[in-house]
C-alpha cells in the first residue's frame, strides 16, 4: 500500500503517529471499567487511514466503506472519532511561536476561505464581500 499518496504520510510518519494515538488511547482508559458496547470492526490502523484519507483527498465515504467491508455510517463515527485524535496527536509537533520569533525565523501564516452553506443565524457574519460568497477563514 503506498501510504505517501493516500494519506500523505511515508509509512515511517503514519506509523509513527498511530503510536502517538495509541499512547493517547491507553493512556484515557480506566483499568475498573471493562470495555464495553459492539467489537470494533475496523483496527485502529485502518481507522487512521480512512480519517487521514478522507482529510487528504476528500472521497466519498461510501467509496471508502465498500472499499473496507463496512457501512457508510462506520466511516462516519470513525472520522469524527479520529479528528480529535489526530489533532492531539500532533499538538506535540507544534513550535513554540514566541522562540521562532526570537530566533529569528520567519513565519508562514496561512489563511484558507472555506465554503459554508448559507444560514439564517451567521447570514452576515460568513459573507465575504471580497470573495462574494459565504465562507470562514481558517
Amino acid at each position: 500500500m503506498n501510504y505517501n499518496s493516500t494519506t500523505g504520510l511515508t509509512l515511517t510518519k503514519f506509523l509513527e503517529l498511530l503510536d502517538r494515538i495509541t499512547e493517547i488511547l491507553e493512556s484515557r482508559t480506566c483499568a475498573s471499567q471493562p470495555p464495553g458496547g459492539r467489537p470494533v470492526v475496523l483496527s485502529l490502523h485502518d481507522q487512521l487511514y480512512i480519517a487521514l484519507n478522507l482529510l487528504r483527498h476528500n472521497t466519498r465515504q461510501n467509496l471508502l466503506a465498500h472499499l473496507h467491508g463496512v457501512s457508510q455510517p462506520t466511516v462516519s463515527r470513525v472520522y469524527r472519532r479520529m479528528l480529535p485524535l489526530i489533532s492531539e496527536a500532533l499538538a506535540f509537533e507544534l513550535p513554540d511561536i514566541h522562540d521562532a520569533l526570537n530566533r529569528g525565523e520567519s513565519l508562514i501564516i496561512d489563511g484558507t476561505d472555506v465554503p459554508v452553506r448559507k444560514h439564517k443565524p451567521a447570514i452576515r457574519t460568513h459573507y465575504s464581500g471580497k470573495k462574494r460568497k459565504h465562507c470562514v477563514n481558517v
